[in-house]
């Protein structure tokens, strides 16, 4: 499956039960009003760069991964506003180079829980502002 061209004032997207799921590149392009990204229980989330772009100044979106598998979090992922970011009981193979740059305002929290993270390259994470960052039980694979 893969995220549809979407239009309009949808708030939020709740993507669950997949084997499998591809993220266009500028998926958000045309929404707005979104806030809210919840991807669970996905066997394999497919995410591509720039494929959570948004330009628009608020709302800020919550990004959810949940019980997924990710083989890799791509270079410039996001560009916009990030209020948080959730990763729970999920895999995550490889985090790529300015995975997480791209953000035009501070991030409220990034959560990870009980999840397996494998490689992160060198600046994933470059020039990122956060005010809080919580790991539990998680496991770093490097």
């Amino acid at each position: 499956m893969r995220l549809p061209v979407l239009h309009g004032n949808i708030r939020q997207i709740h993507v669950k039960n997949c084997e499998t799921f591809y993220v266009p590149f500028d998926s958000l392009r045309d929404l707005p009003q979104i806030n809210g990204i919840i991807f669970e229980n996905i066997a394999e989330l497919d995410l591509r760069e720039y494929s959570l772009n948004s330009t628009r100044v608020r709302p800020s979106i919550r990004l959810q991964i949940l019980n997924s598998t990710v083989p890799h979090i791509p270079s410039h992922l996001i560009k916009g506003h990030l209020e948080e970011l959730i990763i729970k009981d999920s895999n995550i193979t490889k985090i790529h180079v300015f995975a997480f740059t791209g953000f035009f305002s501070e991030i409220s929290a990034i959560k990870i829980t009980n999840s397996e993270i494998g490689e992160i390259e060198s600046q994933a994470f470059k020039k990122l502002t956060i005010r809080n960052l919580e790991i539990v039980d998680t496991k770093f694979l490097m």
